[in-house]
């Protein structure tokens, strides 16, 4: 009778294990252990205990009964205990630095494949409906809905907000640009002071702001040469002839052709770049002149009146908005990018270039270091550049925003089909998410020229892992519903997909026409002011860390800087000398910002990262229903998933930016760092996520 209990316990252990239910498959292989006389089975219980402790992360435990095992086992469990061990004492050692576990499949053994023979019939069930679930339909059923046969174009915005965006966002650009060229200027001198035998850089003790100024101007007015010469000669952009548009595409040939003709304009140069993903944007040039670039994969992923309301919006936008400050914007941020992009590129080469033994004229204990001096080197100074395009970038964002909203309104304007507009923006974000999987990793072209693409790559993986399992109206319903969406977005580039798609349905409406997508209008914002103010002192419980370490920095900085002054101010009056020189104290006051931001990371880091407690409904969930689960990022889960670990290889990747898990319900985008933060990322030899780039991995965080 327990020889028999024991082998169904083994049975329902193997399948509770196949299936990722580690905490039930202990229990049953604990079970085993208990009941079984049986020494062959006793071992494949032992073996299958440590297998699913060591599936489940529970190093500790596995590795103890690893030690349990090599002393009182027979000699094949003694020689299987030892390998599996130094096998589990690498993986915790890696674990416990990235938060990564290669997921190295392990052979069972004879006993095991004869007892899964025997699983239950009871629980055939659930891994039907588990397979059928995760059985994603890849097409997209469109209903094609018509556009208008006549219309009359819509009435022209008000470009005040824009000029409003313009003025905050480019000052706040230039206040950033102007202090982080200060810091490094000084942060340098103060090194060289420090360094032996250097002396400091005499220039850098001048204020550069002028010279800064001045050469912004240049670069913004230089930004159409800029922005040609990368594409050909670093993303390979081709002219595109227009009787190949005209040809593949006639609609959209003629519209262009039709437009700026009566408008008086320029007919817009073409570009094509040698990419799969579906990318469109354009550039100011000279006059009215404007230049778009296409891709091969939009051309082969979207039709003719899709394509048509795409160029619209691109020709409108040169015609009725201020588009030199979208392009000297975008020019100025492929300075740092390019830097990042060729630095770790050439340095991946020059690093594999160097012969691993050293030439006969140097000594070995000298070329030794040599080759890893260089890949550092060039690993520090390119993720430099790319720290300083992230932060370049995030005041830009809202510049770049806001021009995607107008693009959308004077595109429907033109070509009274709002339908196809709202099909084109859904096929670039599944096609962005198409291409990134099939390249494993992100193209630099899509990363570089992101703000200006009608779609966010990363709202396309998003969107798209969703669209396999749901309804495309279910996802932007759930993303309309989110009354705090527009404040969680506020440093992204692009504006939310179901409020673009609700405004061009609503013209659709207004139309009469049928509509592409029958969705719920989105939570609407507060018009009232004091009703914005409410809402977004109630948002703060919902920011990401940096967000809300940024708004307590701002605002409780400002409040402590006050309260100070005012304390120095009442001091001087009544004569007290200890507390009136905080009137005078501007570098102290205005450090209190600072001190506040730090101090707000520090203390909400053990609340946005809490101690890993992996249940057995978080590991490895499904994937899809967890995005639409979660409702902001305070909402705080620890999670355990396995999939494939896709993203740039090399030192261009030292940094976590391009880190995508692969999974069998969904693909999402990983953010990793150090214990040291990102500091630890840039130190050599330090371990990182990124050496486990095309591997099956087994992920643990929040």
């Amino acid at each position: 009778m327990n020889a028999l209990s024991a082998e169904n316990y083994f049975s329902a252990g193997e399948q509770f294990l196949n299936a990722g239910n580690y905490e039930d498959a202990i229990a049953q292989f604990q079970k085993v252990c208990e009941l079984t006389t049986d020494p062959a089975l006793l071992s494949s219980a032992q073996r299958s205990l440590i297998l699913a402790y060591e599936k489940s992360g529970n190093f500790e435990e596995a590795i103890r009964l690893c030690q349990q095992l090599q002393t009182q086992g027979n000699l094949q469990d003694q020689v299987w205990a030892i390998q599996q061990l130094n096998q589990l004492n690498q993986v915790q050692n890696l674990s416990n630095v990235t938060g990564f576990v290669t997921d190295t499949p392990t052979e069972s053994s004879p006993p095991q494949q004869e007892l899964m023979s025997e699983t239950p019939q009871g629980n055939t069930t659930d891994s039907i409906e588990t397979k059928t679930l995760l059985s994603p339909d890849s097409e997209i059923k469109w209903q094609n809905a018509p556009k208008a046969e006549t219309w009359k174009p819509l009435k022209p915005l008000s470009l005040n907000p824009l000029w409003r965006r313009i003025f905050l966002s480019l000052i706040t650009f230039f206040c950033l640009l102007d202090a982080s060229l200060k810091l490094f200027m000084e942060a340098t001198n103060m090194l060289l002071v420090e360094l032996p035998s250097l002396s400091p850089i005499q220039i850098f003790y001048r204020d550069p702001t002028w010279a800064l100024t001045i050469v912004t101007i240049i670069i913004f007015l230089a930004s159409p040469w800029l922005l040609a010469a990368c594409l050909k000669f670093f993303y390979h952009c081709r002219i595109f002839r227009l009787y190949k548009l005209t040809t593949a595409y006639p609609e959209s040939s003629k519209f262009l052709q039709t437009y700026c003709r009566t408008s008086k304009i320029p007919f817009p140069e073409l570009g094509i770049l040698p990419s799969n993903a579906p990318l469109i944007f354009s550039y100011r040039q000279f006059s009215d002149n404007v230049k778009i670039i296409l891709s091969e994969g939009l051309l082969n992923q979207v039709s003719d009146e899709e394509l048509k309301t795409l160029l619209a919006g691109e020709v409108a936008v040169t015609r009725y908005l201020p588009s030199l400050f979208f392009t000297g914007a975008i020019a100025f941020l492929q300075i740092p990018y390019l830097l990042y992009f060729q630095i770790s590129l050439w340095g991946e080469r020059f690093y594999q270039w160097l012969p691993k033994r050293s030439p006969r004229f140097i000594p070995r204990w000298i070329w030794r270091d040599i080759p890893p001096l260089v890949r550092n080197s060039s690993a520090i100074y390119c993720n430099f550049f790319y720290l300083a395009y992230s932060l370049w970038k995030l005041p830009l964002n809202w510049l770049f925003q806001i021009q995607h909203s107008y693009r959308d309104y004077l595109s429907v304007s033109l070509t009274g089909n709002p339908n196809a507009k709202v099909r084109a923006l859904i096929k670039i974000a599944e096609g962005m998410k198409e291409e990134i999987e099939a390249q494993q990793q992100t193209p630099f072209v899509i990363e570089s020229f992101n703000p200006l693409f009608p779609v966010s790559y990363r709202q396309g993986i998003h969107f798209g892992t969703l669209s396999q399992y749901f309804s495309l109206e279910k996802i932007l319903n759930w993303e309309g519903s989110q009354e705090l969406r527009h404040h969680l977005n506020w440093f992204h580039s692009h504006p939310l997909l179901s409020d673009r798609a609700w405004n061009l349905l609503k013209l659709a409406k207004a139309y009469k026409l049928p509509l592409e997508l029958d969705i719920e209008p989105p939570t609407p914002s507060e018009k009232d002011f004091g009703k914005r103010l409410q809402k977004l002192l109630r948002a703060y419980g919902t920011f990401p860390i940096f967000q809300a370490s940024l708004y307590m920095g701002i605002t409780l900085g400002i409040f402590l800087r006050l309260t100070l002054w005012i304390v120095g101010f009442i001091s001087s009056q009544f004569d007290i000398f200890a507390l009136a020189w905080f009137t005078d104290a501007r570098t102290f006051l205005s450090a209190c910002i600072l001190f506040i931001f730090s101090l707000s990371l520090i203390l909400w880091t053990n609340h946005y990262f809490p101690n890993l407690k992996i249940s057995s409904a978080n590991n490895n969930p499904l994937l899809f229903q967890w995005l639409t689960t979660i409702n902001h990022p305070q909402e705080v889960y620890s999670l355990r998933i396995n999939g494939q670990l896709f993203g740039r290889s090399g030192v261009s990747n030292w940094l976590g930016q391009d880190l995508i898990l692969k999974t069998e319900t969904g693909t999402i985008f990983l953010h990793t760092a150090s214990r040291l933060g990102m500091i630890g990322n840039l130190l050599p030899n330090f371990p990182r996520p990124n050496q486990f780039i095309q591997q099956p991995v087994i992920v643990s965080g929040w």
